[in-house]
């Protein structure tokens, strides 16, 4: 067990990283982006901005969107400033800290999409989804003991145990069928106020034991902190689409077409290299 004195510096680290994090989002809740020739208004009134600007949500994350130092990134973040420049769509980019505050405002009509959630069946009776643009799959975080060896092996060891996973992420679903796989239970704990890179944070610094994220938002951190093990994959890879609300079929059919024209392009194959996706 880890004594009081060997945990100050990885909580030390995720203090940091945490102010890091608050300074990021606040700096990007003062971007407009893409200030481009306009369009006509699809037929749902927009959310916050009006007009015929959109407002697109982006968990924090590296598949998505994340500052470092005076650069924005973030595959999703990329391909959907390239789309707005080309196609000369407005659009206004909103982190958000978790997927539950995400679908929250997207219901509400604050905003016109999230960008982006795996797809699921169970979430496809609620909500609108685009064409994929990327490839992702759930896996299991965690730290590995002094000796490199694992708790869990398998996602069959997660049986009893507890996992730990965004408030309202489609893993959950997945989650419970695999209870019933393995003939035992799986306590879920769900978290309304942490992204799932917190989460992984969190195994990192050992308050957590397991958590379950999308690799593509895990793998850039076990770069960044060597104790950390995803090499259990807790689904088969998954289409990774942007999710508008129900009854937006405008919209999503105007995304569709976007998505079509653009995805098969060399600058889009160049943001997916860079991405590793």
């Amino acid at each position: 067990m880890n004594s009081p004195r060997h945990l100050r510096p990885r909580r030390a680290q995720l203090i940091l990283y945490l102010f890091l994090l608050g300074v990021a989002l606040l700096a990007f809740f003062a971007i407009r982006s893409c200030s481009v020739p306009s369009r006509p208004a699809a037929t749902r009134p927009l959310g916050n901005s009006g007009g015929d600007t959109l407002d697109v949500a982006l968990i924090y994350g590296p598949a998505s969107y994340y500052m470092y130092a005076d650069t924005l990134g973030g595959y999703n973040y990329d391909l959907l400033r390239l789309i707005s420049a080309r196609e000369g769509v407005p659009m206004k980019f909103w982190p958000v800290g978790g997927l539950q505050e995400g679908l929250r405002q997207l219901k509400a009509g604050r905003f016109d999409m999230i960008a982006a959630l795996p797809v699921d069946a169970d979430y496809k009776v609620r909500y609108l989804y685009s064409e994929p643009i990327y490839l992702d799959r759930q896996v299991l975080v965690q730290r590995r003991r002094n000796d490199g060896s694992l708790q869990a092996s398998s996602a069959l060891d997660l049986a009893g145990d507890t996992v730990h996973i965004e408030q309202d992420s489609p893993i959950a679903a997945r989650l419970a069928n695999l209870a019933r796989e393995i003939g035992d239970s799986i306590h879920v704990v769900r978290h309304a106020d942490l992204s799932a890179e917190l989460l992984t944070m969190k195994v990192h610094t050992g308050e957590i034991r397991y958590a379950v994220v999308n690799e593509q938002i895990a793998r850039p951190l076990t770069a960044q902190f060597p104790d950390l093990d995803i090499s259990s994959p807790i689904s088969f890879t998954q289409f990774q689409s942007i999710v508008l609300a129900p009854g937006d079929s405008t919209r999503l059919h105007l995304l569709n077409g976007w998505l079509q024209k653009h995805l098969p392009t060399p600058a889009v194959q160049t943001l997916r290299t860079r991405y590793h996706l």
